[in-house]
């Protein structure tokens, strides 16, 4: 669907841009966006504890799936799916085929240098597991 089928014709869709009525009925934002991951636990604590986003839901829906969603603050929320097969394992970290996923508006400069010095310890403690698990 185009944004010209909510219209009579492409002439009047254009001669009512300024039309607030019509704006509504086109305007669209994304309210969710989904992001593979390998495990909620870890998401979530990348997610919350070091960028600073909100918990909105976690939700068990099975013994295997749950819905986790985090919020940045202001616009869309990312629903944290967990990889359930290895066809999605593989695109982790690789979501869009190696171009840029999301972009992030900055922070204040106190709340990036927190965010900073979580992302370190975060890497610090995931990076140690890693080791001793081998």
């Amino acid at each position: 669907m185009t944004i010209h089928s909510l219209c009579a014709s492409r002439e009047t869709c254009l001669k009512n841009r300024t039309d607030k009525r019509h704006e509504q009925t086109t305007t669209r934002t994304l309210a969710t966006i989904t992001l593979v991951v390998p495990d909620y636990d870890e998401a979530l604590a990348w997610y919350v504890n070091v960028m600073g986003f909100s918990l909105i839901e976690d939700t068990p829906l099975s013994d295997n799936k749950r819905r986790v969603i985090v919020s940045p603050g202001k616009g869309s929320n990312l629903l944290l799916a967990k990889a359930a097969t290895s066809e999605q394992s593989a695109a982790i970290g690789n979501q869009t085929g190696g171009r840029v996923f999301l972009f992030l508006k900055p922070m204040t400069l106190s709340a990036i240098t927190r965010s900073t010095v979580a992302m370190a310890s975060f890497l610090k403690r995931t990076r140690a597991k890693n080791h001793t698990a081998q």
